[in-house]
């Protein structure tokens, strides 16, 4: 059956307590939010009127501290600050991790466990510029130019596609190309 709370000038609110009467999960008919408590009486998941989602954990002292936040007016979705690391997994069909954002190392990795990783950057159009897969191929298209530059900013190898040209080299530094045997020498 159905269980129906508010109308007729009523706010219909639920309420669910835990054994000693406190509450650990609200649900506010008014506004549309839901609340939900850790056993401490800390609100650690808030799910605004507005779409807003806010998760927070409680450490072993002091206040609650979120975790992880979707802004429903922008589609942004931060997590981690607050004293926690925020890392972003998603995992295939087996529950292996494809793609990782990791805030603790500073990486993105792609791909692996039998998944091939490809990084795709896209022109206004949608056309693909540059493409990084994981058997080391770089591709780049348009026009095609590639540069590599020193600590002070300064490009000091530089690969121009579309007119077939490559600079070693730098104001005041001599460009120098080695060609190597099978032995390395």
């Amino acid at each position: 059956g159905d269980m129906h709370a508010g109308g007729n000038g009523q706010d219909g609110d639920l309420v669910l307590a835990d054994s000693e009467g406190h509450r650990r999960i609200y649900l506010d008919g008014q506004n549309g939010s839901v609340t939900l408590r850790n056993a401490s009486g800390d609100d650690i998941l808030l799910i605004g009127s507005s779409g807003n989602i806010r998760i927070s954990r409680k450490p072993d002292s002091g206040p609650t501290k979120e975790v992880m936040r979707f802004d429903a007016n922008t589609g942004a979705l931060y997590i981690g600050g607050s004293g926690a690391h925020g890392n972003l997994i998603i995992q295939n069909l087996n529950r292996e991790p494809i793609l990782a954002f990791s805030s603790t190392q500073g990486t993105l990795a792609v791909g692996g466990l039998g998944n091939l990783g490809t990084i795709i950057l896209r022109d206004a159009r949608g056309g693909i510029n540059l493409q990084l897969d994981s058997a080391g191929q770089l591709t780049v298209k348009g026009m095609g130019r590639i540069h590599v530059q020193n600590p002070e900013g300064k490009t000091v190898v530089g690969f121009q596609g579309y007119v077939g040209s490559v600079w070693v080299g730098d104001t005041g530094r001599d460009g120098k190309i080695y060609l190597r045997d099978l032995q390395g020498k």
